[in-house]
């Protein structure tokens, strides 16, 4: 059969030896479902078209598998993505919280630093005039 597909007459119909392949394993596959009974277990024919099918479930089974990856792969990259997310949002918002605190501790820092120099004014006003009348007094 490999010979019929590699003849030039069929070289259109087959061009590569994928197709080859191809038709190989349909032939088989045609002949093992048409009479399963009939055929030895052992028989050349049917250990070939048992390789082809193993072949053929191997490279599903691998197929399913890749996707399975894949899927689970996009799954954890948007699960990883919403996390992120999520954690960069509290992250954001605990800052402004903590902005707005600091600025507001800020405030009344300089609120009573102010407040603390007017008192330390009044005081020492306080000092020279307590001073001056106790210098009045002692004349």
């Amino acid at each position: 059969l490999k010979a019929h597909c590699i003849a030039p007459t069929h070289a259109p119909m087959f061009a590569s030896m994928k197709l080859c392949t191809l038709a190989v394993y349909v032939v088989f596959a045609r002949a093992l479902a048409v009479h399963p009974k009939k055929q030895p277990r052992k028989s050349p024919i049917a250990k070939i078209g048992r390789l082809f099918r193993d072949i053929d479930g191997s490279i599903r089974k691998a197929g399913d598998d890749a996707d399975s990856v894949f899927a689970s792969l996009s799954e954890y990259e948007v699960r990883l993505g919403s996390i992120v997310s999520h954690e960069l949002d509290t992250l954001n918002h605990t800052l402004v919280n903590l902005t707005g605190t600091q600025e507001k501790y800020h405030a009344g820092i300089q609120n009573a630093t102010a407040h603390l120099k007017k008192l330390t004014t009044e005081a020492n006003k306080s000092d020279e005039t307590a001073a001056r009348y106790k210098a009045s007094i002692t004349q």
